[in-house]
């Protein structure tokens, strides 16, 4: 940027000199003590490109019309360095390494679940993709995810060990890291996790957004899953077997009789089901899924088979909420995946899309080329094998079971190696 840096003061911040100093919309940038390293500070900081946009600083839009409030936070938040013998710093972050290079904070990221140990939860998600914890079992991991209830954290590189809310917000601010696509949303929009169901779930259901923002104060829940395994004659429920009343369906629950009025199907590993919000539904016993859903950990159990929690108790029902959030007209289960599509070093194919999100299943044997752009950021879960997902600042080797976040705007991202993954985009 060596070239270009006094020609980005004199286009982008419009400064003038006063008595007060060097400012930036009117505002004190550069205070007293600070003019020798004025303009090295300029060329560390504002790493921008142009575009039809305007010019933009870390993605976010700079300098346009109307965006003098926003620009001038902007500046503020990126002038608030201050020196430490591991060099400038910016939001409390290294910014002056040996190895910045404009958005080299553009990395791939590999990231560590967290764990849950429901009490239907195996071993499997231990015993064959290697997810370490404390716990007998373990039933859930989230592999990508920022909400309250369980948080995936960076493991490895400059951020290591901060969680993936923290690494969005405080490095990121959030927006240029998620994508344009992202905006239409107030918080990261999807949360994914393997599930290992040793045992069957409940019967339970998911609200829409509108009826979960206004009773719980979070995002419904729709969601896909993609069957990475399961035991020979394994099944899950999906939707009612023909259209009952609220007052039909709380007389069996009440008589225990709600599974005869259920669509139960045979599952084979690589099924896709798309679950809409107010859809009933519950995996059933021996099987491992992939499950890409909205960021909500809101849901309504309506069945538990008489069982008893840690503490010996029946656990909860929410039958009340249930009624009131569920559809009582049988769900569509047909297949609705994309056809395969070779692509060089694999195939590709589309497993499921909704306004949440996007997702598609690669299999590469050699090295394969992925788009990531400005509109999304680009999470890859690992299903089978092993390789390295190579960006232009970084390369991460991955194997069976990892989860990689890649932010928007990275570009080419090379996948080599012989492995299968789910790619989920917004």
């Amino acid at each position: 940027m060596e070239r270009e840096s006094l020609g980005i003061v004199r286009r982008a911040f419009g400064h003038h000199e006063s008595e007060a100093g060097k400012k930036v919309f009117g505002i004190p940038f550069f205070q007293k003590g600070m003019e020798r390293e004025s303009l090295g500070i300029v060329r560390r900081v504002f790493a921008y490109h142009e575009s039809e946009a305007g010019i933009k600083v870390f993605g976010i839009p700079f300098f346009q019309k109307g965006m003098e409030r926003e620009s001038l936070g902007i500046v503020r938040r990126a002038s608030a360095y201050h020196e430490s013998e591991a060099g400038i710093k910016v939001f409390g972050i290294p910014f002056f390494k040996k190895v910045w290079k404009g958005r080299s904070l553009v990395k791939i990221e590999k990231l560590s679940p967290a764990f849950k140990d429901y009490l239907w939860g195996g071993t499997k998600l231990r015993d064959v993709y290697g997810k370490h914890c404390d716990y007998d079992k373990v039933a859930e991991s989230w592999e990508l995810s920022t909400h309250p209830d369980g948080q995936s954290t960076i493991s490895g590189g400059q951020f290591d060990g901060m969680t993936l809310g923290e690494y969005l917000n405080s490095v990121w601010e959030g927006r240029a890291v998620l994508g344009k696509n992202c905006e239409a949303f107030g918080q990261f929009p999807v949360l994914i996790k393997f599930i290992d169901a040793k045992d069957p779930l409940s019967i339970q259901v998911h609200p829409s957004d509108e009826y979960a923002l206004r009773v719980e104060g979070e995002y419904g829940k729709t969601e896909m899953w993609y069957v990475m395994d399961c035991e020979p004659g394994a099944y899950l429920y999906f939707g009612v077997n023909r259209e009952v009343t609220k007052e039909e369906f709380r007389q069996r629950i009440e008589n225990n009789t709600v599974l005869e009025v259920l669509s139960r199907v045979d599952v084979h590993p690589g099924d896709v089901f798309f679950i809409e919000a107010g859809t009933l539904h519950a995996i059933g016993a021996g099987i491992l899924i992939c499950e890409i859903q909205q960021n909500s950990n809101t849901t309504y159990r309506v069945y538990d088979y008489d069982r008893r929690g840690a503490d010996g108790k029946p656990r909860e029902l929410h039958v009340d909420k249930a009624l009131e959030v569920s559809r009582f007209i049988p769900s569509d289960t047909e297949d609705k995946q994309g056809g395969e599509e070779r692509i060089p070093g694999g195939s590709k194919k589309r497993l499921a899309s909704c306004k949440y999100f996007t997702t598609e299943k690669y299999s590469v044997d050699g090295t394969a080329e992925l788009d990531v752009t400005d509109d999304s950021f680009v999470s890859l879960i690992i299903l089978e094998g092993s390789g390295k997902a190579e960006g232009p600042e970084n390369t991460v080797e991955f194997q069976m079971g990892d989860s990689l976040f890649v932010p928007a705007g990275l570009g080419k991202l090379k996948v080599s190696g012989t492995c299968t993954f789910i790619k989920t985009s917004v």
